[in-house]
């Protein structure tokens, strides 16, 4: 008999196109936009810099409500809004004339952003799937680097060819054609809402409630020192994250780019399609033993950022380090989601996920600034990747106890608020 096609396939794809759309327009286009901006001005394209920041910020800021908000409000309502915000940010930078202007937009932006890529893919998903979850997740994130390399080679090309402001306005103009007819009348929040069973369990409609969602309430997860430990290694993970946005600039003050000048950007678009790979391989295997291809990842990636830093005048092995960070960068938004379920179950997985996301989150800015200041301070690049190995190295062993934590306080639990959603699944 024939599979039927399962709507949990639909909702990946709204989750693709919002990944690939206004995400990748929000995170991975912002630096085509600074160098005419700031002409057009009179600002400082380090000034304007700050959107990144700010947009960061305003996502830390919102994520611990956005958790519980997956809880109680129709998705369709959260992610149609932060379209809306997003599609509005466009359109505003469109018009500005000030520097404060511009990076108020960026607050805008972070608020739609938020929802879009931290909760919606791993929450819905989750939902939606109790089978091959994390290469769902990898898939869609996938697509946040995917649409980095096709928007800014198009974004390039339309400010080459009608400037900046026709490119956001056009831009906001596909963030809503392209996904808000997807936001409003495609995402459903359970498998129930379209009387199905979530895949991988029957393809039998029903038409009772949802099924019950099994795990660690998030009033006892707050309580376990695996937890805590979480917390610190999703704020460690982020810390060395500020290292890619580095990566041309450090190049800069090498020999080699005077011969090479597309060197630097050559250098980071490998490292992003090493990562919209990564997410796709992480997905496909990290729900077997998340901790250990967490501890896998970052060793991976400690070799790449030692490799560029001591090697890095050799060509081939600058190029062959970058991809290594690149598997290294890839673990937050995919391997988080799916190490968080497995210590703590779907029961209140948005809530639990929403405070993960948000110690990552501090971790992001927290890297900007250590790592930046003491660039600033040394005079060279050496302390930025000597940092971000330490912050790799730490960020290990954080995970590799937290796992263990998660599994004596599981042995010492013989009723349901703290057992293991999976005892097979933390991988330690």
């Amino acid at each position: 008999m024939k599979k039927r096609f399962h709507y949990g396939y639909l909702i990946v794809l709204a989750l693709v196109l919002l990944c690939f759309g206004p995400v990748s327009f929000s995170m991975s286009c912002v630096g085509i936009f600074i160098p005419p901006v700031a002409e057009h001005i009179g600002a400082s394209p380090a000034t304007l810099g700050y959107y990144i920041s700010l947009l960061s910020i305003a996502g830390f800021v919102s994520l611990p409500f956005l958790g519980p908000l997956f809880e109680k409000v129709d998705s369709r309502i959260i992610l149609s809004t932060s379209v809306i915000l997003i599609a509005l940010a466009l359109v505003l930078q469109s018009m500005i004339t000030e520097v404060w202007q511009f990076l108020a937009c960026g607050c805008i932006a972070g608020l739609g952003m938020s929802p879009l890529m931290f909760l919606a893919p791993s929450v819905l998903v989750n939902r939606w799937f109790v089978k091959r979850n994390g290469f769902f997740i990898g898939l869609i994130m996938s697509f946040t680097g995917i649409g980095g390399v096709v928007w800014n080679a198009v974004g390039g090309a339309l400010i080459g060819t009608v400037g900046y402001q026709a490119t956001y306005l056009a831009f906001a103009a596909i963030t809503l054609i392209m996904t808000l007819p997807f936001t409003l009348f495609a995402i459903r929040d359970n498998p129930s809402d379209k009387g199905v069973m979530p895949y991988g369990t029957s393809d039998v409609q029903v038409a009772e409630a949802p099924l019950i969602q099994e795990g660690v309430a998030a009033k006892t997860a707050y309580k376990m020192p695996s937890f805590i430990l979480l917390l610190l290694y999703a704020f460690l993970i982020n810390l060395g994250m500020y290292t890619y946005s580095m990566l041309p600039s450090y190049v800069a003050t090498m020999p080699e780019a005077a011969a090479m000048p597309m060197l630097g950007a050559t250098l980071a678009s490998v490292t992003m399609a090493a990562q919209t790979i990564a997410k796709l391989v992480w997905g496909a295997v990290g729900e077997r033993k998340p901790v250990f291809f967490i501890v896998v990842g970052c060793v991976i990636g400690l070799i790449g950022v030692l490799v560029m830093y001591m090697f890095g005048s050799t060509v081939v092995l600058l190029f062959a380090g970058a991809v290594m960070y690149g598997f290294y960068y890839a673990l937050t938004n995919v391997m988080n989601p799916i190490v968080t379920r497995s210590f703590f179950g779907d029961r209140d997985y948005a809530i639990i996920y929403s405070r993960v996301t948000t110690s990552a989150t501090l971790g992001m800015v927290s890297g900007s600034l250590i790592l930046g200041t003491a660039i600033g301070f040394a005079g060279g690049f050496g302390v930025m990747f000597v940092g971000t190995g330490i912050f790799l190295v730490l960020s290990a062993a954080a995970v590799l106890l937290a796992g263990r934590s998660r599994r004596r306080e599981a042995r010492g639990c013989e009723d349901e608020p703290c057992a293991l959603p999976d005892a097979q699944g933390i991988g330690v």
